[in-house]
């Protein structure tokens, strides 16, 4: 689990939980410090504190640095899509697992949390960027 934030910083309300299930008939489990490029992901989010947020992105930037949208679900060029809306509390999980062509080498696997919704292009211009008012959790991770 990655958990965003320091102390006075709103980002400590948030958390992005991930498991990996290594095949169809596989059990989900808590992802670690590595994965397979075949596995699938699964996410749960905290979103919590005196004002929760309203929008969530997910998504990874793998070792070709290559940006691999989770949520919202990024299926054609030419489409944009925005942060899916989420309500407040611990271990929300949401309902999809989706596989990506992921590149062999370090990833990064982020949770933008954000008070208005976000558009896909507007992270791919930076993805490393935090946009005024979000917070985010990342995992760090390997892919095998």
């Amino acid at each position: 689990m990655a958990r965003g934030g320091a102390k006075d910083d709103p980002a400590k309300w948030v958390a992005l939980r991930a498991y990996r299930r290594a095949g169809d008939g596989a059990r989900p489990e808590p992802l670690g410090a590595r994965m397979r490029r075949d596995d699938a992901l699964l996410v749960a989010y905290d979103n919590a504190g005196p004002r929760a947020y309203a929008w969530l992105m997910v998504y990874a930037v793998d070792a070709s640095g290559s940006v691999r949208w989770y949520y919202p679900a990024f299926e054609a060029p030419g489409q944009d899509p925005s942060s899916i809306a989420i309500a407040a509390g611990s271990g929300v999980e949401l309902p999809d697992q989706v596989r990506h062509p992921l590149a062999a080498g370090p990833m990064r696997l982020h949770a933008l949390f954000s008070r208005a919704a976000l558009r896909v292009t507007d992270v791919e211009r930076d993805p490393d960027r935090i946009p005024d008012g979000a917070a985010r959790a990342t995992i760090e991770l390997h892919v095998d």
